[in-house]
């Protein structure tokens, strides 16, 4: 899969790296995931009830919705889901989880070699702890623990083969990437 392949528009007034983002991100769910085998959904997000597709599972330690496969911890995850999936997505997770290296670790595990991933963090987004309110039911999050930049992000990363590293003007910053083939 390569940029040109999504045929996403960009939005109008967007930047670079936004433009990238909306049209990439959109790209990965709407016409790259159909066609995989299995894809992994760290948490559902704010407004999302169940998973992007039928090829995917979702993983969420906090949030009891019934579009939750699976409560568990992104840092733990089972030991038979190594090169298990195709595509990782995982957005606004990682400042809510302890220990985001140990995260990235086990995303990096369960991903096929040559898997694509995509993650996002907030950069300058408010502090939100804790509890949330989505579709109306309060969840707990876990704390608020981290910010990171776009240099931040490549060091997190650094196990996977960037296709590109950016911040976007929602004030995130956003990780696509490869796991590398084996020798």
């Amino acid at each position: 899969m390569n940029d040109s392949d999504l045929r996403i528009p960009s939005p109008p007034g967007a930047s670079d790296g936004q433009a990238y983002r909306v049209r990439t991100a959109e790209g990965l769910v709407r016409n790259v995931a159909p066609t995989l085998t299995r894809c992994l959904q760290i948490g559902l997000g704010r407004g999302f009830n169940l998973p992007f597709g039928s090829n995917w599972v979702a993983v969420d330690k906090f949030d009891p919705s019934p579009g939750i496969t699976y409560q568990y911890d992104v840092a733990e995850l089972p030991d038979d889901w190594t090169d298990g999936f195709d595509l990782v997505w995982c957005n606004a997770v990682l400042e809510h989880v302890p220990n985001p290296v140990a995260a990235i670790a086990e995303l990096h595990r369960v991903l096929v070699p040559r898997g694509v991933i995509w993650c996002e963090v907030p950069f300058a987004q408010p502090y939100h702890p804790h509890a949330d309110s989505m579709a109306g039911r309060e969840y707990h999050m876990g704390g608020d623990f981290w910010r990171v930049s776009v240099d931040g992000m490549r060091v997190w990363m650094a196990a996977f083969e960037e296709i590109r590293c950016d911040w976007a003007t929602e004030g995130v910053v956003f990780f696509h990437g490869r796991k590398r083939p084996r020798r």
